[in-house]
């Protein structure tokens, strides 16, 4: 197979159901100053669609295979299975299977994306990050299948994904009107200078919650709870306690209130395994294999003194705990006459 690097034998065109966008496939092996991407915008529970055009310049049959890979959620992607593979191992990408391009044939393929209804309301979308993300992109690969089975990259095309909140003013108008070019352009004016103000007022409910609030409000919403900001403390860890600081001073003062205050600055799992608050009274006197049960102490103990340790396991999902703002947080929810010990276990389970 010959090319051409004016004119590729595979013409590969992606068109977004928004703005058709015209772009021959980079030959492989062929230097490429720039490549302009399509871009895709994405509506909650609305189909998107980008339709991959491909075009047989050359003289001979060629059996292509088309894949695909992005930073998206798989959950979003509405291929047909029969036409599609899904992948087997993570390192794999979807592909289509192998099909047939005849002499000057052109053909079209579709790929279709659908986000979730409340994608802007899910509160779980920031359980491990700060900001909602709204831009993603992907790959378009085609390949050309060799009577040695052998793959050879035709050409690519990137895509862009912008998430954007579902409003438009024509669905108010009767249907007739709305397929009014003039009319739809009219509208839009109004739209897109009044649209800001009613997202504004649609999630207004996202200003007044910590996670999902801007960072210059968070310091108005601990006021409003009365909640004491450190500067020492992460914004992420921030947000968690001024949006739990009612329940922190119903039990501040109690294990179950700083087991929990623990819990919220570290993402360690709120059970005893994990975060162990041992009162000086609970430890059990032992001499030798003869043990004289938990009242009896030598030398009269500490009063109100107890040890706090903590076991963070050794995943990725877990950050190295920082122990200055342990002992922030301990200090804040601790009775003020308590002494503590402070003991942390980076990279190991806690025994049973």
């Amino acid at each position: 197979m010959t090319q051409s690097t004016h004119r590729p034998d595979i013409a590969l065109d992606l068109v977004s159901t928004d703005v058709p966008i015209t772009l021959d496939v980079v030959p492989f092996g062929a230097e490429q100053n720039s490549s302009e991407g399509t871009n895709l915008a994405l509506f909650p529970d609305k189909l998107g669609d980008i339709r991959v055009r491909m075009q047989n310049h050359s003289h001979q049959d060629m059996n292509l295979v088309l894949k695909l890979e992005g930073t998206f959620p798989l959950s979003w992607l509405h291929l047909d299975l029969a036409e599609w593979q899904e992948p087997s191992r993570p390192d794999e990408l979807w592909q289509t299977q192998a099909f047939l391009l005849e002499p000057k044939e052109s053909l079209q393929k579709t790929i279709s994306f659908k986000i979730p209804k409340h994608f802007f309301e899910e509160q779980t979308a920031l359980s491990r990050q700060n900001t909602l993300d709204l831009k993603y992109k992907g790959q378009v690969y085609l390949s050309a299948v060799t009577e040695t089975t052998r793959e050879q990259l035709v050409g690519y095309k990137t895509i862009d994904f912008s998430i954007q909140p579902l409003c438009s003013y024509v669905d108010f108008l009767p249907e007739i009107y709305q397929q009014s070019d003039f009319l739809t352009r009219f509208v839009t004016i109004f739209e897109e200078a009044f649209d800001p103000t009613v997202q504004a007022m649609d999630h207004f409910w996202a200003y007044l919650d910590p996670l999902t609030a801007p960072k210059t409000l968070l310091p108005f919403l601990a006021e409003a709870v009365a909640w004491p900001m450190n500067p020492a403390w992460k914004l992420k860890v921030q947000r968690r306690l001024i949006r739990n600081a009612v329940e922190l001073y119903q039990w501040r003062g109690s294990r179950r209130g700083l087991r929990f205050a623990l819990h919220l600055c570290t993402e360690l799992p709120n059970d005893e395994r994990h975060i162990q608050i041992i009162d000086a009274n609970d430890t059990e006197f032992t001499i030798g294999q003869i043990r004289l049960g938990q009242e009896p102490t030598l030398g009269g103990g500490r009063a109100f003194h107890f040890s706090v340790k903590l076991y963070c396991p050794q995943n990725k999902d877990y950050e190295a705990i920082d122990e200055h703002l342990v002992r922030s947080v301990i200090e804040q929810e601790k009775p003020a006459f308590c002494t503590y010990d402070l003991n942390i276990i980076n990279g190991q389970e806690p025994v049973d």
